[in-house]
């Protein structure tokens, strides 16, 4: 191992990302070259405008002058890290959003109007708007997931993350994260985002596995039974999991039972509609529901409140 500054030459050099045609590498566009290190690691080249390549580094010739040494051959099988001279950073005016990879790419997408976000989780499938997409980050709840943050607020967990075929790549893996920017991009990888505020007539529904849905109360339908009595929902203002039962049943909440009224689902799923998709929820997933009325009717804390239940763990 070596570390001092200097000067590189590196002459004709390209990088061959997997399963694709070998790229001219730009010497004034190159931020840093990450290389195997001797232990076949996956060579990495960092562009002055925050974007990652990933593949097999290659070049004619490649040499370094420094203080304590001079006419360094330089192979990127056996390099760890090179670092050029930092400069201004590119003006790109052009709207965009930036993702990153498994495999460590990171990229922009320009075309970002037209691109569209698959996702799936417990709660099923959906196909967003990228636009609609504020960030998409790891999650901490299960390893391996992701937490979508959307327009509006609401939070999907999923284990499935895909951009659409037009603009996807298999080869880079499974998508990691989505930001306005690569330096937000960075800290979505590293942190949870904040999560949107809550809005009055809706419907917010937490999930066990961390997803946040904001509804409008108009969207959501939540079919419950008290014995044997359809229960009336106008009044609901929220349920709560009952984690003493056998079965998959809820505390509701109301304006006149502060206590909670125990009640069943009616069928299988709850439904809701968050970005103009139709989402079936699991009634055995989801934690708790939480029901913001309108600012026009009367407010709640002028009668009996009801006991709140518990706050999510996060």
């Amino acid at each position: 191992t070596m570390m001092g500054t200097g000067k590189a030459r590196i002459a004709k050099a390209t990088l061959t990302p997997p399963g694709a045609d070998p790229l001219p590498i730009q010497s004034d566009e190159v931020a840093a070259i990450l290389g195997g290190a001797g232990y076949e690691r996956p060579h990495q080249l960092h562009l002055r405008d925050g974007s990652v390549l990933v593949g097999r580094i290659s070049w004619d010739d490649a040499t370094f002058n420094g203080a304590s040494v001079s006419e360094l051959s330089l192979d990127p099988e056996t390099l760890d890290l090179l670092v050029f001279e930092p400069k201004p950073v590119p003006n790109n005016a052009s709207p965009s959003r930036c993702v990153a990879w498994e495999d460590g790419s990171q990229e922009r997408i320009l075309d970002h109007e037209a691109a569209t976000l698959r996702l799936t989780g417990i709660w099923g499938h959906a196909e967003l708007p990228l636009k609609q997409v504020t960030s998409l980050s790891p999650s901490v709840e299960t390893s391996g997931t992701r937490r979508a943050h959307l327009v509006g607020g609401s939070q999907l967990v999923c284990w499935r993350a895909e951009l659409g075929p037009e603009i996807g790549n298999p080869s880079h893996g499974r998508l990691v994260a989505v930001a306005d920017s690569f330096q937000e991009l960075q800290q979505v990888l590293l942190r949870q985002p904040p999560s949107g505020p809550e809005t009055p007539d809706s419907a917010r529904i937490e999930l066990f596995d961390g997803s946040l849905l904001l509804s409008r109360l108009a969207d959501a339908e939540f079919a419950l039974k008290r014995n044997a009595a359809l229960l009336n929902s106008s009044d609901l203002l929220g349920l709560q999991r009952d984690q003493s039962s056998q079965s998959t049943a809820f505390l509701a909440f109301t304006m006149a039972d502060a206590e909670g009224i125990l009640c069943r689902p009616l069928s299988e799923f709850a439904v809701c509609r968050i970005q103009d998709v139709r989402l079936r929820l699991p009634w055995h997933q989801v934690r708790r529901v939480v029901l913001q009325p309108p600012r026009d009717k009367p407010d709640p804390e002028t009668k009996q409140k009801p006991a709140e239940p518990p706050p999510a763990s996060r």
